[in-house]
């Protein structure tokens, strides 16, 4: 009983580190965010361009304000909000920075909503336009 306790014990440590690792190597922007606009997760991708600091809310480290973006970019307001879940919707979060943007909201392991929000940097092509 102890030996299967164990292999599965290392078995679901393997499958955390490939998870984690998977969610670093992705090249876009992935943030992972609580109904409450904070931020769970943030993949190398987005420390890289936001800073590392996890826990702060989804508007201040996404577009800079002190309030949710609203509609149609907040996942969390409005009734409609699963309506745009899965559409790409480009956003100009600086003078010098775009995003194409979307997000898919699911249920966390501890059954609270969660957002995966993904921002993929379009500047050079809007520079280009």
């Amino acid at each position: 009983m102890y030996e299967l306790l164990t292999c599965t014990e290392q078995e679901v440590s393997r499958l955390v580190q490939n998870s984690k690792t998977l969610f670093d190597l992705l090249p876009d922007m992935l943030f992972i965010v609580k109904d409450d606009f904070r931020i769970e997760r943030m993949n190398a991708a987005a420390t890289g361009r936001f800073g590392g600091e996890d826990g702060r809310k989804c508007h201040q480290v996404i577009a800079g304000l002190d309030f949710p973006c609203g509609a149609p970019f907040c996942p969390f307001l409005g009734d409609s909000h699963e309506q745009q879940y899965g559409h790409v919707l480009e956003r100009k979060l600086s003078d010098d920075f775009y995003v194409d943007y979307s997000y898919l909201p699911f249920r966390g392991y501890r059954r609270d909503n969660l957002v995966l929000i993904i921002l993929r940097d379009i500047t050079r092509k809007k520079q280009h336009e």
